[in-house]
């Protein structure tokens, strides 16, 4: 089961993959795809076409999709929608078998490109119920049909992290491509961890137990400097940024006061994706630090 995902060098890599299973182990090659940022268009076959023709071209066909969804009776979904009294309460949601809350959050930040959640509004309770639905069809998939391995793009958002700890709930394993430069160098395949199925598993909770391995430490520190030296001082950023938010001159102000500088997260891309977080999101979190420093008047903030 391979996610329906439009990013070519991908896409490359997924018929690579479906070629080797399919002659490695005789599997049949399916997609899935439920829309995440859907449109008028988007329910039409012709936006989807070129991608449909690229997957049939290496033996992959439709198999789950929005146009599967199960229809659920609206007083069921309400009452699970009144369950949820708080945004701490939705990230920790576990319907049936498994947490979805977090995904619904995540899900609603990147759609509605809002900062934080609004629990009472619209669409929210159309995002929710969009989640119940993706369960119910997904689980029932799975119990009616034999899949061995499950390729999603992403382990967050309601339209692929609910299918994936789904699939990790009954067994089934998940691998997902991981590569830098928007998928054009070190492509490779990760193991999603049923423990931690939130994030991309690149082992980043071991990195300081890994690296007292390496033999030239000093020597790795320095090459850590001179990376983070560059990015902040504008001479290189990340490859998907149009240009460094630190290029330029950066006004000095000259007062006695100590100053703090916050750098801010990404308020609406997949906040939930590392393990756990103190705050339900990072509108949350800014909103306390800025009330708290502002409360100790020696302080100088910077954003």
């Amino acid at each position: 089961l391979i996610d329906f995902f439009d990013h070519e060098p991908w896409n490359y890599f997924y018929s690579d993959i479906g070629y080797y299973l399919k002659n490695k182990f005789n599997f049949n090659l399916k997609y899935f795809h439920f829309i995440l940022h859907k449109s008028f268009l988007s329910k039409f076959y012709i936006t989807h076409r070129r991608l449909d023709n690229i997957y049939n071209s290496f033996e992959c066909t439709k198999f789950l999709t929005n146009d599967n969804l199960k229809i659920i009776k609206k007083k069921f979904i309400k009452k699970e929608y009144n369950k949820i009294n708080s945004k701490k309460y939705l990230e920790n949601y576990k319907y049936k078998k498994i947490i979805i809350g977090d995904l619904i959050y995540d899900t609603y930040l990147r759609t509605c490109f809002e900062p934080t959640i609004n629990l009472k509004s619209k669409k929210f309770l159309e995002i929710f119920e969009e989640a119940i639905r993706i369960y119910e069809t997904v689980d029932s998939f799975f119990k009616k049909n034999k899949i061995k391995l499950c390729i999603p793009s992403h382990t967050y958002y309601i339209q692929y992290g609910i299918l994936v700890r789904l699939a990790l709930h009954y067994g089934i394993p998940v691998i997902m491509i991981h590569s830098r430069g928007k998928g054009k160098r070190d492509l490779q395949l990760k193991m999603i961890n049923k423990k931690n199925p939130r994030e991309h598993n690149l082992g980043y909770e071991f990195y300081n137990k890994n690296f007292q391995m390496f033999q030239n430490k000093n020597k790795l520190i320095n090459e850590g400097k001179k990376i983070l030296t560059n990015r902040l001082s504008g001479h290189s950023k990340i490859n998907y940024l149009s240009q460094s938010p630190y290029k330029g001159k950066i006004k000095s102000i000259v007062s006695n006061k100590e100053k703090v500088v916050i750098f801010c997260h990404d308020f609406f891309d997949s906040a939930h994706k590392f393990k756990s977080m103190i705050f339900p999101d990072f509108y949350e979190q800014l909103i306390f630090l800025i009330n708290f420093i502002e409360k100790n008047t020696k302080y100088e903030i910077y954003l």
